[in-house]
């Protein structure tokens, strides 16, 4: 087995970071944050990630 020098690794680790980094930005996009959004887009995207609670309180 060859081993990698450390360039390369170091390579491989930014490489995978910016692989996640742009997945998880992605995923956490929210409209309602969104102000090209139009409102009422904005609003049943905050009301679906409230809990019953938060909507009663």
């Amino acid at each position: 087995m060859e081993r990698f020098s450390m360039p390369i690794m170091i390579g491989f680790v930014v490489v995978l970071l910016s692989l996640w980094v742009s997945i998880t930005e992605e995923a956490e996009y929210m409209q309602y944050k969104d102000p090209k959004q139009p409102l009422n887009v904005r609003i049943n995207d905050l009301m679906k990630r409230m809990m019953v609670e938060v909507k009663i309180g």
